[in-house]
């Protein structure tokens, strides 16, 4: 089935709203580089505890 809406920190987010479409569309196109948009987040976050 297709959820036409998701809970996420106690708000409900709709799967039809036109900003959760364009994150979508990046996400899917981000692919290939997701693994270093992560690791530089992580190393990012190394840094800002220190």
């Amino acid at each position: 089935g297709v959820a036409e809406s998701f809970y996420r920190d106690d708000k409900l987010i709709s799967c039809d709203s036109k900003r959760y479409k364009i994150y979508m569309k990046l996400w899917v196109l981000c692919k290939p580089i997701r693994p270093l948009i992560f690791r530089v987040a992580s190393i990012v976050r190394k840094f800002k505890r220190k």
